[in-house]
């Protein structure tokens, strides 16, 4: 009888890695990270998420407020760690704000809350600056 090993979430991932880098080898992304990892199809297959930073506008007052990463998941066979597919991964609205809250938490921003719900009142419907009453004061 012969033992079939599987893949560890740490070589799946370490594969997911592997693939994204030699992909990409010409260009210089950066600071890579591992973002989610999960079995499918009862264990068959891992699917890794890894990010990296894309670039934005520059920044003001020394904040990035247009920080953005790209989502890459890979489909990982879990007997053979042959690379299957990977796909982008988009992000909601609210999955990229709180990914942006997340990101200065630990810098200890403070942040304006009228101008926080100006961002929130434009990113929802811009239109709406002009007649929601905390937000009138911005227009024109």
């Amino acid at each position: 009888m012969q033992v079939v090993l599987m893949l560890d979430v740490k070589e799946a991932a370490q594969r997911a890695s592997e693939y994204f880098a030699g992909l990409y080898e010409n260009q210089e992304l950066t600071n890579v990270q591992l973002e989610e990892v999960e079995q499918e199809n009862h264990g068959k297959y891992w699917l890794i998420t890894l990010s990296y930073p894309v670039p934005s506008q520059p920044q003001v007052a020394g904040l990035n407020l247009n920080f953005k990463r790209e989502y890459k998941v890979f489909k990982i066979d879990a007997k053979t760690g042959e690379v299957k597919s990977m796909k982008i991964r988009n992000l909601s609205r609210m999955e990229y704000i709180n990914q942006l809250i997340m990101s200065y938490k630990p810098k200890g921003l403070l942040v304006d809350t009228n101008l926080l719900l100006l961002y929130f009142i434009g990113a929802y419907d811009p239109e709406r600056i002009s007649r929601f009453k905390r937000t009138m004061a911005f227009y024109n």
